[in-house]
């Protein structure tokens, strides 16, 4: 059964997507599993023990490399582990927002200085 990601906008899944990961939510009752909730951001989010979030919302300095006693004996020679402290951090509406804030800003700085050179 090929995994999906929880998280709103993002359409990753374990079918589609071979380079992904997916990574279950921390222990029920856990201060890290409230700080992935919140950071998530879904509305009535609904926690079961298939929800996953991608590897696609960690920052590269969220995983470790597997040391090679543990490769070894896992037989996953270079796999990469989520650091037990990791939140998830990279979402698509954070890049929406900034996009948004920043072009309502050049619109703003446009429109009352007309110093840009374009036509607004």
């Amino acid at each position: 059964m090929p995994h999906h990601c929880c998280v709103p906008q993002c359409s990753t899944n374990s079918a589609r997507d071979k380079k992904a990961s997916f990574h279950k939510f921390p222990p029920a009752g856990s201060l890290l599993r409230k700080k992935w909730v919140h950071a998530v951001r879904r509305k009535n989010l609904n926690l079961t023990s298939s929800s996953k979030v991608c590897s696609y919302h960690f920052r590269d300095s969220d995983f470790q490399v597997c040391s090679d006693k543990a490769a070894k004996r896992r037989q996953n020679t270079g796999k990469r582990r989520l650091r037990a402290d990791a939140v998830p951090s990279v979402f698509p509406f954070d890049v929406a927002a900034k996009k948004a804030v920043t072009s309502i800003s050049k619109k703003e700085s446009c429109d009352s200085n007309f110093t840009c050179g374009r036509r607004c």
